[in-house]
């Protein structure tokens, strides 16, 4: 009966896969989603010869392989359902928001000498601001395109897939400044070892709890903040005042650090201390200064404190170090600096968003609204 079943399941996903390709409109909007297309439809060839294997290879369907052919093709049709819910729905659904946007991230990309394809932009996301580098699709929450304020974080996101760009030269020597910094945070995990073995009494949660800081640091937190640090490198003020946005939108303590959760990102005070530091390495002194008041006044308002366990997951020199390295990555692979002489458009119009949010944030909406019609004649299909 499996048999049976497992059979009718692969001629259904290859029923799909052939649905999915004929959801795919043509021609595309934008050259962004042209791009999008051809990885989509290449992703979707590779998964129509994989079911195709599985349904007519004779070894493969032998009785004692029934596990192994199950596996696969589950493996086939998660890889399918994702592209679906990913790329093939921006690609469905392609609206005069998903062209202003594209046109934009195309914009900044030429400003900052963005060394890799610009990614193609959707406002389909589920929760927040997310990159999939493997078929190059960005996807935002869908009323971005109305604001501003929080349009820094697309920097963010522009800086993953330099960072998961898989032997290209043009990403090389961004990559090589994170191997570099995570080296740095082993040797500081590893002298915390060395600490923890000389001391008398318990040992085993202390050792427990510093590899577990070591492999968030290295697997998760050194990437967001190599992504943070790109972004303020090559955007400035503007991407640090994004991120005290969304804390203060945020039910969540700053200061946070839970161990047994395994948090993917580091918490919002460590990202926003090395955006600041990032920010003094490129003379923004003055705004900086600015941010720093602002933020250590929401941290009063929402009552957060500074408990040992965070600086203990945090060391301020480790976060030093991070903006040292990420910055010397952002020269190597050729992105233009924010450093007080940049211009450009999107860069311009960011961080004025936030000097005129500051100056007056009542009026600031009318402000916006103005900024983004002229955005969206500018940048219309």
């Amino acid at each position: 009966m499996i048999d049976a079943y497992v059979e009718a399941l692969i001629h259904q996903t290859l029923e799909r896969a052939k649905v999915l390709r004929g959801k795919i409109r043509n021609p595309s909007p934008t050259a962004e989603f042209s791009a999008l297309q051809s990885r989509c439809e290449y992703r979707l060839d590779e998964a129509v010869q994989r079911l195709t294997y599985l349904r007519d290879d004779m070894d493969i369907k032998r009785q004692e392989n029934v596990r192994i052919r199950m596996r696969l093709l589950r493996r086939a049709i998660e890889d399918m359902a994702q592209l679906e819910y990913t790329g093939i729905a921006a690609l469905n659904r392609p609206t005069a928001d998903d062209v202003m946007l594209n046109k934009l991230v195309f914009a900044a990309h030429q400003e900052i000498s963005y060394p890799l394809t610009v990614p193609a932009v959707t406002c389909l996301s589920q929760s927040y601001y997310v990159v999939y580098p493997s078929i190059g699709l960005m996807a935002v929450p869908l009323a971005e395109p109305d604001f501003l304020l929080h349009l820094p974080d697309l920097y963010h996101e522009l800086a993953h897939p330099i960072i998961a760009a898989s032997g290209d030269p043009r990403a090389e020597r961004f990559q090589t400044e994170l191997a570099k910094f995570n080296s740095v945070v082993s040797t500081t995990f590893a002298q915390r070892m060395t600490e923890i073995a000389r001391q008398t009494g318990p040992r085993d949660y202390l050792t427990f709890e510093s590899n577990l800081l070591e492999h968030l640091w290295i697997k998760y937190w050194s990437v967001e903040l190599f992504c943070d640090l790109f972004a303020a490198y090559t955007l400035g003020p503007a991407y640090a005042w994004s991120h005290l946005h969304l804390t203060a939108s945020r039910d969540a303590d700053p200061y946070s650090v839970k161990i047994g959760h395994m948090p993917s990102h580091p918490p919002d005070q460590a990202r926003m201390e090395v955006m600041l530091h990032a920010l003094s390495l490129l003379s923004y002194n003055k705004e900086a200064g600015r941010i720093r008041d602002r933020w250590n006044e929401l941290l009063r308002t929402v009552g957060s404190k500074q408990e040992s366990m965070y600086r203990k997951a945090c060391p301020r020199e480790l976060l030093e170090q991070a903006a040292a390295y990420a910055l010397e990555g952002t020269k190597a692979i050729g992105c233009r600096l924010a450093d007080g002489k940049a211009d450009g458009e999107i860069h311009v119009l960011l961080n004025e968003a936030w000097q005129v949010f500051w100056q007056a944030p009542i009026k600031y909406l009318d402000w916006e609204k103005t900024k983004v019609k002229e955005l969206r004649e500018k940048y219309k299909a």
